[in-house]
């Protein structure tokens, strides 16, 4: 079993990618997806969030108020930092767990931030994500309905290890819309899953 980290920016098209090797046959671990059901469901890691940023962040039904956090957070790099902190360890804990019930002989972890943490250990490869600023800004208005001076905090608090991608074990894709995505994943696919 090889472990495939997927990353790139918000809007660069992670998702459909891993909506491809998925397709092809990987197991994909959605870490956004994730570290919401955590934050929503984990009470260690809710009284963690509520005491870094304050009981208004859940509501009275217990509910996170993304909005809010998102305000707080992408406002404020220290902060983000701290809630990013709170939220890794108990994602990279279910990782592992969730790794443990999988039988496929690749698995995906995809996520924005990985270029930024130490988690590349973790994986046998990285794949890289990319596009062009202005496509992955019109992705996000058009998903998220996010303006562009939010979308551009965001954008900022994605800062990538450059050096990084310059590791052997790294593979990009450009989902910028100038080359055929379907045959690339196919490659790095049969890549990945012969020993």
């Amino acid at each position: 079993m090889k472990i495939i980290g997927l990353t790139g920016g918000i809007g660069s098209g992670k998702t459909l990618i891993a909506s491809l090797f998925q397709y092809l046959g990987a197991s994909v671990y959605d870490s956004d997806h994730h570290a919401k059901e955590i934050m929503a469901d984990d009470p260690v890691l809710i009284d963690q969030i509520k005491e870094a940023f304050g009981q208004d962040v859940y509501d009275n039904a217990g509910k996170l108020q993304r909005d809010l956090l998102r305000d707080l957070v992408f406002k404020n790099p220290d902060r983000l930092n701290q809630l990013n902190k709170i939220v890794h360890s108990s994602v990279r804990s279910d990782f592992r767990e969730w790794t443990t019930k999988q039988t496929t002989e690749l698995i995906i972890f995809e996520s924005a931030l990985i270029l930024n943490k130490n988690w590349i250990d973790l994986f046998d490869y990285m794949v890289f994500v990319q596009a062009d600023e202005p496509i992955r800004i019109s992705r996000i208005m058009d998903r998220d309905q996010l303006d562009e001076a939010m979308i551009k905090r965001i954008m900022e608090n994605q800062v990538f290890d450059k050096s990084l991608l310059k590791n052997d074990k790294l593979r990009t894709i450009d989902n910028s819309g100038k080359r055929l995505i379907i045959p690339r994943v196919w490659k790095l696919y049969r890549e990945f899953t012969v020993d």
